[in-house]
């Protein structure tokens, strides 16, 4: 419509998304106490990402969100690696007494946060971990939508990396909406994960080669399994007990004049601790701004900062993990409104005990298509 609008009905429907990187460069971080490497070559990727949905209503009172991505596998060509399920969502709810207030159920393995205002938020945390390929998880739980103002959602998840119940860890998110419209929108969130069994925040899973093969645990904080005897990564059985919390203040509006909005401000306070007596403690302010003139033009702001990060080891040490000021900006040009040009710049950080190195960078022009 005008060029400025798609128009989606509420029937099931499917869609694709393919992005191309036309080019990419990458600076690694590196030592300060050794000589500065070189950025790489300019690369370019014909299918940097693949994905399809098959969405919509089911019944009244039933609806579903999916997105199954087709990896890249860093083989010769264009061809992919394994399929996964990258985000599900299953909702069931229901309208009691009329009006404004909707109650139901959910399976998910997004984060307790997205469905009530989407994944936007500024401030580096750790409310979903895992990344969308290297391990299983699962969230069931009840929401609300109160009055249009107010929503709650309550979640049991059995673990960041399994799906059995023997440990579990319990998910909860308010929001408060003293505007919603689209005219202007204003909320407040809190949201928290408690439990003993998460990946630990020092930790990444690591897809294993070949595709199938189970997730393997890396250090996330260089310099921390050489803490531990054994030398091995912690994993998700190291976990004690774990608290992450985080705090978002969301603002935007919606084609006033030629401009949209949406912007996040907030901040995330976490801690846990391991099964051998070793900690970490850590505390973070953040935010992101979007914003579009007449649907075409945009840009995104976003930078995040560590206050503090802490690793207490095995045998009582204190650590500091330093690091400096992660930013990054996109200028986007949506040339239709199912296909844009991206290109961003960003700093890249490797978090080392008691080192700060030097930041990497990367930029990359892609576009994006949606059909």
């Amino acid at each position: 419509m005008s060029g400025q609008r798609l128009v989606l009905g509420l029937e099931s429907r499917l869609s694709f998304h393919i992005r191309t990187a036309v080019g990419t460069q990458t600076k690694a971080p590196s030592d300060p106490r050794l000589a500065e490497p070189d950025a790489g070559a300019v690369v370019s990727q014909p299918v940097s990402s693949l994905a399809w949905y098959y969405v919509g209503a089911i019944t009244e009172n039933i609806g579903m969100w999916n997105e199954f991505y087709s990896t890249e596998s860093s083989l010769p060509g264009n061809r992919t690696g394994m399929m996964n399920i990258s985000e599900f969502d299953l909702k069931l709810t229901f309208n009691p007494g009329g009006g404004g207030n909707i109650v139901g159920m959910f399976v998910s393995n997004q984060s307790n946060q997205t469905p009530f205002g989407s994944q936007l938020t500024g401030v580096a945390n750790n409310q979903k971990t895992g990344g969308h390929f290297s391990a299983p998880s699962v969230q069931v739980g009840v929401h609300g939508w109160f009055n249009d103002r107010v929503a709650l959602s309550l979640a049991l998840e059995p673990g960041e990396d399994n799906l059995d119940y023997k440990r579990m860890n319990y998910a909860g998110t308010v929001f408060v909406w003293p505007l919603n419209t689209d005219g202007q929108w204003l909320g407040l969130m809190f949201g928290f994960k408690v439990g003993n069994d998460m990946i630990p925040m020092v930790t990444n899973m690591q897809l294993a080669r070949p595709f199938g093969s189970a997730p393997v645990a890396v250090d996330r904080v260089v310099g921390v399994r050489a803490t531990r005897v054994g030398g091995q990564s912690y994993s998700s059985i190291n976990t004690g007990d774990a608290t992450r919390l985080l705090f978002d203040l969301r603002y935007g509006f919606l084609d006033r004049g030629n401009h949209s909005l949406t912007s996040s401000f907030g901040a995330a306070i976490e801690e846990e601790t391991y099964n051998d007596g070793a900690k970490i403690k850590q505390s973070a302010i953040g935010g992101q701004v979007r914003y579009l003139w007449d649907r075409t033009y945009g840009i995104r702001l976003q930078a995040s900062k560590y206050l503090s990060k802490e690793f207490t080891d095995v045998s009582g040490v204190p650590h500091d993990i330093p690091g400096d000021l992660s930013a990054n900006v996109t200028l986007i040009w949506r040339q239709a409104m199912n296909f844009a040009w991206e290109l961003g710049f960003s700093n890249s950080q490797t978090e080392v005990l008691d080192q700060n190195w030097r930041n990497g960078w990367n930029w990359t022009l892609l576009w994006h298509f949606l059909w």
